[in-house]
């Protein structure tokens, strides 16, 4: 229910091996065009706030709460296609709906 109550447009957070590594390089990248008076201050400023997401990614409940969610997904997407079955935001109000495929269909012809 947790999972539901984050609504339609929760993006599971997911971040590969490297991507802070990939940050970094991506940073110096768009740095070096930049003129030489300037690269030193926002170089400084990319590493602080680099070191912030690396002290924030060496959480592990984060990557916990990732595969729970994931595994989450993936069960209900199972359950959804059995009972062939969608999610879908109501009609009024800030609300999901689980619906019969046919009754979507039937409904959104007429």
């Amino acid at each position: 229910m947790t999972l539901l109550n984050k609504g339609l447009k929760y993006n599971l957070n997911y971040k590969g091996k490297n991507w802070l590594s990939t940050l970094a390089l991506e940073a110096e990248t768009a740095i070096s065009l930049l003129p030489s008076h300037e690269q030193e201050y926002l170089r400084y400023q990319v590493s602080q706030n680099l070191q912030k997401l690396y002290k924030q990614q060496n959480s592990k409940q984060k990557t916990t709460d990732f595969k729970t969610e994931n595994k989450i997904v993936h069960q209900n997407t199972k359950k959804l296609t059995a009972a062939k079955a969608i999610v879908t935001k109501a009609d009024k109000g800030n609300s999901m709906i689980i619906i019969p495929e046919t009754d979507y269909n039937k409904v959104k012809t007429s």
